[in-house]
């Protein structure tokens, strides 16, 4: 495993929600990038934690799959399903014009699964380890 990488998978996605938390305090508030930020860090956290097990991550926005494959490795995973499902939509949608429909709840929503994500033990191990 090249640790100078996994550092840089966990730094990006360190990155992506500091960015997220910033631009919340914007106003007017910027949903669309707030949210595509908090889908972003739990990404690049989900693809760090593949990395670290020696697998290449596949060149996929879907936390859902990422998800999946990290729960081959560590079951407790699937504690995060249903707050990756709800990230996954501001991957791509909000990129395009009348896509995502984004409401203040939505935004603290992805916020909180944004930092469940940062915060879960096995992620925060890695964080911990390699930054």
């Amino acid at each position: 495993m090249d640790k100078d990488e996994l550092h840089d998978w966990l730094y990006l996605a360190n990155m992506d929600i500091d960015s997220a938390l910033l631009l919340k305090q914007m106003r007017p508030q910027h949903k669309e990038i707030i949210g595509f930020h908090c889908q972003q860090s739990a990404e690049k956290y989900l693809k760090a934690f593949l990395f670290s097990h020696g697998e290449t991550p596949p060149k996929t926005h879907d936390l859902i799959t990422l998800c999946r494959m990290c729960t081959a490795f560590d079951s407790t995973f699937q504690a995060l399903e249903s707050a990756v499902a709800f990230l996954t939509a501001f991957g791509v949608q909000p990129r395009y014009p009348h896509e995502l429909n984004i409401t203040d709840g939505a935004i603290v929503k992805a916020l909180q699964f944004a930092e469940q994500v940062s915060n879960f033990p096995v992620i925060l191990a890695l964080r911990n380890k390699y930054i």
